[in-house]
């Protein structure tokens, strides 16, 4: 048994591919999001956007991902962040 539960790890997960980012790896950051437990989830998505981003790749925020239901507030806040970033 696990430790930990799974979204403690996919935080964990996204705050050390950020930290790739930052470090100007954006594409081992992106190799990351593979290994979350979801990696289709507002907060997967959100990361890959911002790795997009990074990478210097032409990028469109997914409509709608500020607005998810199923999304922790500080994912819609920087999907919100992100929209306007692209904006």
């Amino acid at each position: 048994m696990s430790r930990f539960p799974a979204v403690v790890k996919d935080m964990l997960q996204i705050e050390e591919a950020e930290l790739n980012i930052v470090n100007g790896q954006p594409k081992l950051a992106a190799q990351m999001v593979e290994r979350l437990s979801e990696p289709e989830s507002p907060e997967g998505c959100s990361f890959l956007h911002k790795q997009g981003m990074a990478a210097g790749a032409e990028n469109r925020v997914r409509a709608g991902l500020s607005r998810s239901a199923t999304a922790s507030l500080p994912t819609r806040v920087g999907g919100w962040l992100l929209e306007a970033t692209v904006s």
